[in-house]
C-alpha cells in the first residue's frame, strides 16, 4: 500500500523470489481517495496525504497535510469516518502535519510531525481512549521525519531524510 501527495492511493502484492529478495509488484489498483461523501479529492489542499497506516480490519488510516485532518477508509465504504486529530495539528505550518503514521501493537497510532519546532525536535502523539498524548521525537544533524512503521516485537523504526546543496 502506498499514497501520493495528490490524493492517490496504490495497492498491490509484492513478489519475492526463491531466496526471498523481492523481485517485483502484482495485482495492482491505483484509485484516488476520497472524500467524507464518497467523490473523489480534489485540489492540492485536500489531497496531501502526508502519511498512512493500514489499521484493523482492513481499514486504511490516512494523516493529510495542508488541510491537517485525520481519516479513517473502512473496507466497502464509500467515504472515510474522521478521526478528532491532535489538538497541536490546527497550529502546525501547512505543508509540515503528520508525515510518520503507524499502529501500534495496543491499538493506539503514534504519529509523528515533518518539521523541527525548535532544538531540533518534531512534534509527536500517541492516540489512546481518551485522545492524543503529545510529546516530542528528537531530531538532529537537519534530518527531518519521513514514516514510520510497527514491528512484531512492538519496536517501530522511524525513516528520516536530509536535503543539502
Amino acid at each position: 500500500m502506498s499514497r501520493s501527495d495528490n490524493g492517490q492511493r496504490l495497492a498491490a502484492q509484492l513478489v519475492y523470489n526463491q531466496d526471498g529478495t523481492l523481485s517485483g509488484i502484482t495485482n495492482t489498483h491505483l484509485d484516488t481517495l476520497s472524500n467524507k461523501r464518497g467523490r473523489p479529492l480534489k485540489h492540492k489542499t485536500n489531497q496531501d496525504a502526508g502519511s498512512m497506516s493500514l489499521g484493523d480490519d482492513g481499514e486504511i488510516i490516512v494523516a493529510f497535510e495542508r488541510n491537517h485532518r485525520i481519516w479513517r477508509y473502512l473496507p466497502e465504504k464509500t467515504g472515510p469516518m474522521p478521526i478528532k486529530p491532535p489538538t497541536e495539528l490546527a497550529s502546525m505550518p501547512s505543508n509540515e502535519g503528520i508525515e510518520a503514521l503507524t499502529l501500534l501493537n495496543d491499538g493506539s497510532l503514534l504519529a509523528i510531525s515533518e518539521g523541527d519546532i525548535g532544538g531540533n525536535e518534531a512534534v509527536a502523539w500517541v492516540s489512546d481512549t481518551s485522545g492524543w498524548s503529545v510529546m516530542t521525537f528528537n531530531l538532529s544533524g537537519g534530518f527531518e521525519v519521513l514514516g514510520a512503521a510497527s514491528l512484531p516485537s512492538g519496536d517501530v523504526p522511524v525513516l528520516k531524510r536530509r536535503f543539502t546543496v
